[in-house]
């Protein structure tokens, strides 16, 4: 039979957003176990208390640790190129839409954002992420990704590029 506290771990475990903010210990536990309650509830066909959640979400946010942290390996910003109407893009990124088009998906008014990665990026577990998690967050839909040892092409339509772009900017701003 499920614990609270097992059911608790998978909901979180699953959720990176969540795991995340809870070991860097920005979550607010009681908001938390009222959100994931009615879940808990149907993972273990009974009712449960908030407390019984609230204290398997304490005894979890101690032990929730990266499994790997990089510092950060940006020592300035990364060029950034942004390129639109791709039809006239590097091989690369012609071929991708290629493969569109030959699975019946049509595509019209792609651009491109290519970041320029440090040498460090290829032994960095999570720099994908770093990019993804953002644009995601932000309701960028990331049409392809197209990677190479020193650069992340990341394949959008038009309308997101101006917004994205504005992201993965903001990311390298430092603040005091």
């Amino acid at each position: 039979m499920v614990t609270v506290p097992e059911a608790t771990q998978t909901i979180i475990m699953r959720s990176r957003y969540l795991s995340e903010a809870m070991s860097k210990g920005i979550i607010n536990n009681s908001s938390l176990a009222r959100y994931i309650k009615p879940e808990i509830e149907e993972m273990l066909l009974k009712e449960v208390s908030i407390s019984a959640i609230i204290m398997a979400l304490n005894r979890m946010s101690t032990e929730i640790k990266p499994k790997y942290f990089s510092g950060n390996i940006f020592k300035t910003p990364p060029q950034i190129i942004v390129r639109s109407n791709l039809q006239d893009a590097s091989p690369e990124i012609r071929k991708v839409i290629e493969n569109f088009v030959e699975e019946g998906v049509k595509l019209n008014n792609l651009s491109s954002i290519t970041i320029a990665l440090p040498k460090e990026a290829v032994k960095t577990p999570g720099i994908f992420y770093f990019f993804l998690k953002s644009l995601a967050w932000e309701g960028i839909n990331v049409i392809n990704i197209v990677a190479t040892v020193t650069e992340l092409t990341l394949i959008l339509e038009e309308k997101d590029t101006n917004r994205a772009f504005s992201i993965i900017q903001s990311l390298f701003i430092k603040t005091a």
